[in-house]
């Protein structure tokens, strides 16, 4: 429970690798070694990797199209604007008349079997285990990937491996964030529950793994206390109205000592209350919780970003996974 299948996992995450490359203005010729990249679909040629004193061939699939350096990187920025606009990356890229999935995309950065970064696949592959006990105790990527007396921070490492279209086991980095979804009582069960599994079938549709925890007004306590949910866990909390007593108490010591290092992101449904730029926000009717003392929360967007929280309003469900997607991923 909490992993991601594996092989939705390695497509939406390969992918995702590729978009490391896009934080690069250019990419040179130094680093590629070429001006074109050779073309022939399905033929295999075969480059030479060297990692200490010991050779190993790789084989390394020709992409269908041969593209220069400067429709690479014209293509990167329309790929990078593309992902900014729709927290995804395109089904193809065009180039004139021609189209390119984003595996042949890929395939035309990496085809050429260069090292990347000083890093050969034999090199790349020996840092991934690394990387996975790391993550296992520290739940947590490391800041670098250590070869002799050379540290490779994460991010270089990550580009390394977009770069050089390694073929690795992605799904054990763990990148994702498992999700756990709870729901507060907005309509009726019927409707809450469609509602979640709607969210949940989006996020499948992207490579990630979601579970229903339950509908009701404690399950967004129940699950932090779960020993089933994993310490790296994405927690969702979707609510159809803003409880400032439920919204205080995420700011509460009790709360976070539960929480740990867990993520939590709340999701206000219609017609919850807008949050964002409101004064005040006053107690809840139903709120027997609560101190007596306690008449509300002022600007309670301010509180949960002070105490680490991040939330949306919406009512659209593409619109909620695609921010659940973010924030599973960042």
């Amino acid at each position: 429970m909490g992993y991601i299948n594996k092989r939705k996992f390695f497509t939406i995450l390969s992918l995702l690798l590729l978009m490391l490359v896009l934080s690069m203005t250019s990419i040179s010729a130094a680093s590629l070694n070429s001006s074109n990249i050779s073309v022939k679909i399905y033929s295999t040629s075969v480059a030479t990797h060297t990692s200490s004193s010991n050779t190993k061939s790789v084989a390394v699939t020709a992409p269908t199209i041969s593209l220069s350096l400067t429709q690479i990187n014209e293509g990167l920025s329309r790929v990078k604007t593309f992902y900014n606009s729709y927290h995804r990356l395109p089904n193809y890229i065009t180039f004139g008349t021609s189209k390119l999935t984003m595996a042949q995309f890929q395939q035309n950065i990496t085809s050429k079997g260069q090292l990347v970064g000083g890093l050969s696949l034999i090199q790349i592959n020996d840092g991934i285990p690394r990387i996975q006990t790391f993550y296992n105790t520290n739940h947590r990527l490391p800041n670098y990937v250590t070869y002799g007396t050379t540290n490779i921070p994460i991010s270089k490492f990550k580009l390394i491996m977009a770069i050089n279209g390694s073929i690795i086991n992605l799904n054990r980095l763990l990148a994702f964030k498992p999700i756990y979804i709870t729901s507060d009582n907005i309509r009726n069960v019927k409707i809450d529950n469609e509602r979640v599994t709607n969210i949940i079938n989006g996020l499948n549709a992207l490579g990630l793994k979601a579970y229903n925890m339950g509908l009701g007004p404690n399950y967004h306590i129940e699950v932090l206390q779960s020993s089933q949910v994993p310490k790296n866990a994405l927690i969702i909390d979707i609510y159809g109205g803003a409880d400032a007593g439920v919204l205080y108490e995420m700011g509460t010591a009790w709360y976070k000592s539960i929480k740990g290092t867990r993520s939590v992101f709340t999701v206000f449904w219609p017609p919850s209350k807008v949050i964002t730029g409101l004064d005040f926000l006053e107690r809840a009717h139903d709120d027997n919780y609560s101190p007596p003392s306690f008449t509300g929360l002022t600007h309670p967007d301010q509180y949960l970003q002070q105490n680490g929280y991040r939330y949306m309003y919406s009512d659209v469900i593409s619109t909620i996974v695609n921010s659940i997607f973010y924030e599973a991923t960042h």
